[in-house]
């Protein structure tokens, strides 16, 4: 599942993982990805950060921190983050929180592959879970966390004090 709100990009990025022999879905934004993740199982999800709506860390919080039970087996869908303008800080806690992979756009098509093949083989060999399916929204940042409860149409307000983070 290749999730990217720039067409141009996401044909780019298709185009070389199906010369690859991939078969590729394309969703625009995260909601999007989440519609097709409802309807079918994908080996790898590649998703850009910064998209308008549900961006790539929302996406990856629904899919590693969300209940619901259709997408029980998305929890350890390995996933690599699309990076252009996020700042180091933010890709760390990313990677903290269990991303199995970070390219930096634009990215070298050599490289994308690779990582690609690399980040299918570990989880084909593990088998087991990429992340903690349980944790603290504490990991993520506010963006990250801002895209999270931007789930569903949702609204909350965010309480950020010393110990745990909660939503309301």
């Amino acid at each position: 599942l290749l999730v990217d709100d720039d067409r141009e990009t996401r044909w780019a990025l298709a185009t070389v993982l199906r010369r690859e022999g991939a078969q590729v879905t394309e969703a625009p934004d995260g909601d999007e990805a989440l519609r097709f993740l409802l309807r079918a199982q994908f080996d790898l999800c590649v998703t850009d950060v910064c998209m308008p709506g549900l961006g790539g860390f929302g996406l990856y919080a629904a899919l590693r921190y969300g209940d619901s039970p259709e997408l029980a087996w998305a929890r350890t869908l390995p996933v690599i983050l699309l990076s252009g303008k996020v700042p180091p800080r933010d890709l760390a806690h990313a990677l903290d929180a269990g991303v199995d992979d970070i390219v930096e756009k634009p990215c070298d098509p050599e490289e994308l592959k690779a990582r690609v093949r690399a980040v299918v083989r570990r989880s084909r060999v593990a088998r087991g879970p990429t992340a903690r399916t349980h944790g603290d929204l504490a990991d993520f940042g506010m963006g990250a966390l801002a895209q999270a409860l931007h789930l569903a149409g949702r609204t909350a307000r965010v309480c950020v004090q010393a110990g745990p983070v909660t939503a309301v």
